[in-house]
């Protein structure tokens, strides 16, 4: 675990992202659900960047002014039995907005639709009670479903600006959790 953390703190690591893809959907709970429970959720998430770096500097001169979008995402969790749990996920973008300064002209792209589907697995190998333990190992994929070739007026829209990914993406993930008693 500090061999990871190490790797993670001292990478260093750039990312810029103009409303590119789905937003990584949880419904914040990792506990199992109980066989034969169902579970459903939905959120809302609002993005927004006008601030563009290069590296670790400010970029100042980057057409695009600011990027946004507005998503929700509605999440289902089924139990399959006290240890295992399926957990779908589908998300709707209502916009996604890129506003661009090009050779003094201000041109807004926007896009709507559905986003990617995502199918998980949830298996609990281990919990206790006291002192509360809990351990849960999950994975699944999410596929693309929504819209990928986006066009206004004959163009194809940028990348970042379609509602799907276009990617297949695999996911696994694993979340260990420990309270002692006097907590």
């Amino acid at each position: 675990i500090l061999s990871l953390l190490a790797v993670f703190l001292l990478t260093d690591t750039y990312g810029q992202c103009c409303s590119a893809g789905n937003p990584s959907g949880a419904d914040g709970s990792v506990s199992g659900t109980r066989m034969k429970d169902l579970m459903v959720s939905s959120s809302f998430r609002h993005s927004l960047s006008n601030r563009y770096y290069h590296n670790s500097s400010p970029d100042t001169a980057q057409n695009i002014k600011r990027s946004f979008y507005n998503y929700q995402n509605l999440s289902i969790v089924y139990g399959l039995h006290h240890k295992f749990a399926v957990q779908t996920e589908l998300g709707y973008f209502y916009d996604k907005v890129q506003e661009l300064n090009l050779d003094g002209e201000n041109l807004r792209l926007s896009a709507q639709g559905l986003g990617d589907f995502s199918l998980n697995l949830r298996y609990i190998p281990f919990f206790n009670v006291v002192p509360f333990s809990l351990l849960v190992v999950a994975g699944g994929i999410k596929i693309p479903i929504g819209d990928f070739e986006e066009e206004i007026n004959g163009v194809t829209i940028p990348i970042s600006l379609q509602p799907s990914s276009g990617a297949f993406k695999y996911n696994a993930n694993i979340f260990y959790s420990r309270k002692d008693e006097n907590s």
